[in-house]
């Protein structure tokens, strides 16, 4: 099984809101008082999975997702 940490972070905030930011937002989080938790990828056999080393459910991450920083909302957007 590989390992790898994502450029990812969720942020969880104070008051129970949750971000999904690159590594620069997720520092202004921590700033602004949040919780930053990196998201890494796992590769299994038969498959790949996100992880993380929190008290976060599935459900919170997927809610995280809908709150983007700019720029992971930019490169969701450009074309590869």
């Amino acid at each position: 099984m590989t390992r790898q940490r994502l450029p990812t972070y969720l942020n969880r905030f104070p008051d129970g809101r949750l971000t999904l930011t690159c590594a620069h937002c997720a520092i202004d989080a921590d700033l602004e008082g949040a919780e930053p938790f990196a998201l890494f990828a796992e590769e299994r056999p038969g498959g790949g999975a996100i992880s993380w080393e929190a008290e976060l459910t599935a459900e919170q991450v997927i809610a995280a997702a809908a709150d983007q920083c700019m720029h992971l909302a930019a490169y969701r957007a450009s074309p590869r």
